[in-house]
């Protein structure tokens, strides 16, 4: 089943083998870099009363458009233990930068098309290209 078709993209045909590898790779990423934050127990805590008023460390953004990550980021962050909210790089960056402010995410996924839009909204910015050559 992982050789058969499951999306077809502007890219090109994926299988679920390719995004399933993707996907992996995503969900290595975002535990390493939940690892590599190092917080302190009182800022642990925090992050824990933060998930009662709203905001939720385990969030991450998702910035991309129809393509193979559309499928692959989510399922990434999911592995992860994450929970995901789409975001539009159409819409107008004060717009994003609210809705980031009030989800507080863990970092925002995104690929080479959108990295510039994503470095204004004033999250981290993972690039989901370059974290899938890094982390296979």
């Amino acid at each position: 089943i992982k050789a058969r078709a499951m999306l077809i993209a502007p890219e090109g045909t994926c299988t679920f083998g390719e995004i399933l590898i993707n996907a992996e790779s995503i969900a290595r990423a975002l535990m390493s870099h939940r690892q590599q934050q190092r917080l302190s127990p009182q800022e642990e805590n925090d992050h824990e009363l933060a998930s009662f008023k709203g905001g939720h460390p385990k969030v991450v953004g998702v910035m991309v458009s129809p393509s193979k990550w559309i499928v692959a980021a989510p399922l990434g962050a999911w592995l992860a233990g994450r929970g995901d909210f789409p975001l539009d790089a159409g819409h107008p960056v004060e717009r994003i930068q609210k809705m980031t402010q009030d989800a507080k995410p863990q970092c925002l996924l995104t690929t080479r098309q959108h990295a510039q839009v994503a470095g204004m909204i004033g999250c981290e910015v993972l690039v989901l290209e370059e974290i899938c050559s890094q982390y296979r």
